[in-house]
């Protein structure tokens, strides 16, 4: 569930690059948000915790899981590194989370105005008049390749006015996301790349800042829009989503057609997705007051017992076991192993740590010690979107047998 956070807003009311590609697609969401306090999910805190790590340079206080994509960042940033300044890779001057800001002025209002719009990039790289600009992504999902991604573009144009070197550069800017892959693309802008961006940002930041803009409501731009519970346009596009106000109302499921099955297997993830923002803003009602839903209220969740001592389990198991396992024959500690189930996440962490070993060395070490003792066990088919290529030749090829 959401919880506010307590820190003070870095943005002071304006906009920024992280919210680039939502601004452009509702030029109202930015008005709408003001003075809704942010509020950060448990995911949103998974991955603030190992950008702070990475900032920081110590992932000491992250978990097992964490620490594995903490490695595997630093592994890409090297890589990048690598790629883009090549013998230049050690002079480069590192520069981590440094807010970068810039004044736009906009003649729209009755009186001038200089508007204020910043970003804050994870890493910048430089050296000389060239710069590489890395983004982090610690967590699954689709991001924008950074010759598309607007919060890059913004980062370089704000990076290359507040360096002075925006007439004679060359910008790398990529995305490192450890989830997705561990060869990103390095998308390279130049002088006249940039008087684009910067105009296109320019023109977006004026919109958002409109206090008329219209709102228009979206997957992207409401995916983390503070205001979309008070939104009129989001509860339209958002209740348009499912199955009972939709064209496949009506009719049993083994009735629809084929353009109705792909019609719910297109529009699932957000009608699901609005059904649980919904969910997560009645339970957010019924803590601040027990009484905002008549004949609802909040049943207390599940307690989970973890066992952190295993070891010590075993010890007291094996005091009262040891006559009947002597009498049957039967090894206590097979048994017991049988109810421990190991994690290959935490185990991989685990391993990195003892052996020192990353990347392709770490991985042929993980296969030899998992030779022989691994069991493989494929999960029932999910529903995927078909490619292009797919849709295009939807046949699978047939192998003739010419024996």
């Amino acid at each position: 569930m959401a919880t506010e956070t307590p820190k003070t807003d870095e943005r002071r009311g304006w906009t920024s690059a992280s919210n680039a590609t939502a601004d452009r697609l509702c030029a109202g969401r930015h008005q709408a948000q003001i003075g809704i306090p942010d509020e950060s999910s448990e995911d949103a805190l998974f991955g603030q915790q190992i950008h702070d790590a990475l900032y920081k340079g110590d992932p000491s206080k992250l978990s097992p899981q964490q620490v594995a994509l903490y490695d595997q960042h630093q592994e890409i940033n090297e890589k990048l590194m690598s790629q883009f300044f090549g013998p230049d890779r050690e002079a480069a001057i590192i520069v981590k989370e440094n807010r970068y800001w810039c004044q736009v002025l906009d003649k729209t209002i009755k009186e001038e105005t200089r508007l204020r719009h910043s970003a804050k990039p994870d890493f910048i790289a430089r050296h000389s008049n060239r710069v590489l600009v890395i983004e982090y992504k610690s967590l699954p999902g689709d991001v924008p390749e950074p010759a598309s991604n607007e919060q890059l573009r913004d980062q370089l144009v704000l990076i290359t006015g507040n360096f002075g070197i925006r007439e004679q550069c060359e910008i790398g800017v990529a995305v490192n996301q450890p989830l997705v892959t561990h060869s990103p693309e390095i998308c390279v802008y130049g002088p006249e790349d940039i008087k684009i961006a910067e105009r296109h940002m320019f023109d977006r930041v004026r919109a958002s800042n409109n206090p008329n803009a219209k709102r228009r409501a979206g997957q992207v731009q409401c995916k983390f829009c503070k205001a979309k519970f008070k939104c009129k346009e989001y509860e339209v596009w958002a209740e348009s989503l499912l199955p009972v106000a939709t064209k496949v109302s009506g009719l049993p499921i083994d009735q629809w057609t084929p353009d109705m099955r792909a019609y719910y297997c297109e529009m699932r993830g957000a009608a699901k997705k609005w059904l649980e923002d919904c969910d997560a803003e009645m339970r957010r009602l019924l803590e601040a007051d027990p009484k905002a839903i008549p004949g609802w209220k909040l049943e207390e969740g599940a307690t989970q017992s973890i066992i952190n001592d295993p070891q010590e389990l075993f010890a007291r198991l094996t005091a009262i076991g040891k006559e009947w396992s002597e009498k049957e024959q039967v090894g206590l500690l097979d048994l017991f192993m049988d109810c421990i189930k190991v994690n290959k996440t935490d185990f991989t962490a685990l391993a990195r740590r003892v052996t020192g070993l990353k990347g392709k060395a770490l991985n042929k070490k993980l296969e030899e010690l998992y030779n022989g003792i691994t069991e493989e066990k494929q999960n029932r088919p999910s529903l995927g979107k078909m490619t292009a290529a797919e849709l295009a030749n939807p046949e699978p090829e047939k192998v003739v047998d010419v024996t």
